[in-house]
């Protein structure tokens, strides 16, 4: 259990870093397009540590492909950019995705997952695993099983994308459909 809360923990680091690239600029700057805008809602500490001395007009200036900042009440800022900046950040946050849902396969701490398929917008994961070995510890690989959907809400809400998914768990050997989880909806009943 402490490798997927360190998996979670990483992801977001991760997910941060990509973002700070984008948000930090560069000597190479991408050419993005003033025209069009693509709205996000994302923590505003993923925008500022400190907002209440922060300034729109400086962020703006100092990264390109953002074309507004608005800090809200609910500790959110609501981001207007570029199509050009949404599609690299949301090649960027998908390869992390992908990186993190591998490792998972890969990882000696969740041998009961043999395989995870996804739709292109995180929108329907599916988990193959060893139901043998899943039903073991049911409440701690639950739990992991619960991340990955997690991943692909925070994937959701950075792009200002429609939020929810499902995620379908089958076993390996029967190809049995042993639980979905909708999220976030089964998490707010």
């Amino acid at each position: 259990m402490k490798r997927i809360i360190a998996a979670v923990v990483a992801l977001i680091m991760v997910l941060s870093i990509a973002l700070a690239a984008c948000v930090g600029g560069s000597d190479t700057t991408p050419n993005f397009s003033e025209g069009e805008t693509i709205y996000a809602t994302w923590p505003v500490g993923m925008v500022t540590d400190n907002p209440d001395s922060f300034s729109e007009e400086d962020f703006l200036s100092e990264n390109p492909g953002y074309h507004s900042v608005i800090i809200n009440d609910d500790a959110t800022a609501t981001i207007g950019m570029s199509p050009e900046l949404h599609d690299l950040l949301e090649t960027q946050f998908y390869s992390q995705i992908d990186m993190v849902y591998q490792s998972l396969v890969d990882d000696v701490d969740t041998p009961y997952i043999k395989e995870i398929d996804y739709d292109i917008d995180f929108k329907e994961i599916t988990v193959i695993v060893d139901s043998d070995v899943y039903h073991e510890a049911l409440e701690e690989n639950y739990q992991t099983i619960l991340y990955l959907g997690l991943y692909a809400f925070e994937y959701h809400t950075l792009l200002g994308k429609e939020i929810g998914n499902k995620v379908i768990i089958i076993d390996f050997e029967t190809e049995e459909e042993l639980d979905i989880i909708n999220i976030p909806d089964d998490l707010l009943s």
